[in-house]
């Protein structure tokens, strides 16, 4: 039964970050076949369940449900884009499987493992796509023929198997932290060639908020790490970063004029790029001005773009300012957590905060049985920052945690698993559980 359920594991985390589309026969998603696999046979375990879902991982998930009824309601009678709820309710049966596999040391391993192979499989394939082109992107647009996805190729930012390169930031965010984090665990020179493909796709990816969060990440690791070590791991990753940046030098587009998906984090990092900063805290701020104005039901797009051209208005008249900004180009506030407010006003954002403090004291206990589990002690802080590391992201993009984001919901189980490590250790292991 345990390898069953690996399977399972490995099945869906293949399928979340690398999704085929609906067969056309039955018009159903694959993982979606597997989740309702999934659910069935957990239904077996109903007393094992039990005892490794506290309380708190139960309240915190029917929060998060609740949100998404509650935005589901809200603006399909404004008519306007809504959480998928039922991508939503996967994400908690993927939290609830994800504690029944990690909750003992073997499997925390192996689920960490598999959602990091998963997205360095997908880096690498689109690192292929970068550097050739052909044929691989036509494989890549053929995966995701069926979705909303933009297609890339030669020369062209990665976004490995997700719709856009946005949405693969997250997935690449965590990733450079998980690499590093389970080399300090396992101190085994492979992971460091995990390291630098992930620091390669960080950088072809293009996302400045990715790496200063990975980065920022990587720091407090080696800041808390063991400091007689630090010497020796700077001499083994430091190379690896060095040479990472001289082969993207080698391989960069010739020629000033480079579109958005020619970038590179090299080149946006050296742009400067007139009234970009003041337009990024204008789209917040007419995200949260529309919160408040609206803070029972939320408000609609068309205020944002109200208050955003009121704003930008304003702004056209101190001359030192710059904006140039379009409800076109910007059509949200490209922060997850004003989002929230947008859409599902002060009620919207009450939930999110109860979420975000049992998350914390989640996090709290998973922390705390660290220290009677020296043996996990990297690869439960490695979580705890590679998640941080995600929500960080959020602040400057759209989608995120509380919008069912993919990546988040593999680490928040992760997290939950860990919480409970403290309840498994003193239940007895029964015959046919994992």
């Amino acid at each position: 039964m345990k390898k069953l359920f690996y399977g399972l594991y490995i099945i869906i985390a293949l399928l979340s970050f690398i999704p085929i589309s609906k067969i056309p026969l039955i018009k159903i998603a694959p993982i979606n076949l597997i989740l309702y696999l999934t659910i069935i046979l957990l239904s077996f375990f109903i007393h094992e369940l039990k005892e490794c879902l506290s309380s708190v991982i139960v309240i915190f998930l029917l929060i998060f449900l609740a949100y998404s009824l509650y935005d589901f309601g809200l603006n399909y009678f404004k008519s306007e884009y809504t959480v998928n709820i039922f991508a939503n309710f996967r994400r908690v049966i993927l939290v609830i499987l994800t504690i029944f596999i990690a909750r003992r040391e073997a499997g925390f391993k192996f689920a960490f493992k598999v959602i990091l192979i998963m997205i360095t499989i997908s880096t690498f394939f689109s690192i292929f796509i970068h550097l050739f082109g052909e044929p691989f992107k036509s494989v890549r647009d053929l995966i995701l023929f069926n979705t909303e996805a933009i297609s890339l190729g030669k020369g062209e930012r990665i976004a490995g198997f997700a719709a856009s390169i946005f949405a693969f930031s997250y997935q690449i965010t965590s990733a450079v932290v998980m690499a590093y984090g389970i080399y300090l665990a396992e101190r085994k020179l492979h992971w460091i060639f995990f390291f630098g493909l992930l620091t390669l796709g960080l950088i072809l990816n293009g996302e400045r908020s990715s790496a200063l969060m990975s980065v920022s990440c990587l720091i407090f690791m080696l800041l808390f790490n063991d400091r007689k070590k630090l010497i020796q791991i700077a001499f083994i990753v430091l190379p690896v970063i060095f040479t990472t940046f001289l082969v993207l030098n080698f391989s960069q587009p010739q020629g000033n004029h480079l579109n958005s998906n020619e970038q590179t984090l090299l080149n946006r990092l050296g742009e400067q790029i007139e009234g970009e900063f003041t337009g990024r805290v204008l789209q917040q701020l007419a995200g949260v001005v529309v919160t408040l104005k609206n803070p029972i039901y939320g408000g609609t797009d068309k205020a944002y773009q109200k208050e955003l051209f009121i704003l930008q208005s304003w702004l056209k008249r101190k001359k030192h300012f710059v904006v140039k900004l379009s409800f076109k180009e910007y059509p949200a506030p490209h922060n997850h957590y004003v989002n929230i407010g947008m859409h599902a006003g002060v009620t919207g954002l009450a939930m999110f905060i109860l979420f975000f403090i049992l998350l914390l004291k989640i996090i709290s206990q998973f922390q705390e049985n660290t220290r009677t589990n020296p043996n996990m002690r990297f690869y439960y802080l490695t979580t705890v920052y590679a998640l941080f590391a995600v929500l960080g992201n959020a602040i400057f993009h759209n989608n995120g945690i509380f919008f069912g984001e993919i990546t988040s919901w593999f680490l928040v189980g992760l997290v939950c698993a860990g919480s409970v490590a403290r309840v498994r250790n003193q239940n007895r292991k029964t015959r046919n559980e994992p």
